[in-house]
């Protein structure tokens, strides 16, 4: 079965099946979902989307390249900011791909929306991979 070796289970007769839910931190998770997955947190609670950041693809793709500006500027790691400056760069190229089909449908979104201008170039980095004209490629 799928469940098969989930949790151990005792092999003597007065035990009880389940007795492993009661040491668990999540007691639902044997109760209301047979061990599998559910849409929950780790409280139980349901998910209800309510941490869900809803706007259009092209604001969402210039708050991702913000958070991820924030991400590279707690770390001196050089691998962990190579890979971050990246999803930057990647950021970016999808920000065009977006303004440009908004621009196709005849919006003027440098006028309508509220795109933040962020500061890379502190970044060498990020600076490397544009120059190489990632960011204009899809």
């Amino acid at each position: 079965m799928l469940l098969e070796g989930v949790s151990p289970t005792s092999q003597q007769p007065n035990d009880l099946p389940l007795s492993v839910a009661l040491d668990s931190p999540n007691i639902h998770h044997f109760l209301v979902a047979a061990q599998s997955a559910r849409p929950v947190n780790a409280a139980g609670n349901p998910w209800t989307a309510s941490y869900v950041y809803d706007s259009d693809n092209l604001m969402l793709e210039a708050t991702g390249r913000l958070q991820k500006c924030r991400l590279y500027e707690m770390s001196n790691n050089k691998a962990y900011r190579s890979t971050v400056s990246y999803l930057i760069v990647r950021d970016l190229s999808h920000e065009k791909v977006f303004a440009k089909a908004l621009e196709s449908l005849g919006v003027s979104w440098s006028k309508a929306l509220p795109i933040p201008r962020i500061d890379t170039s502190g970044m060498p980095e990020v600076r490397d991979l544009e120059r190489k004209n990632l960011h204009n490629q899809m």
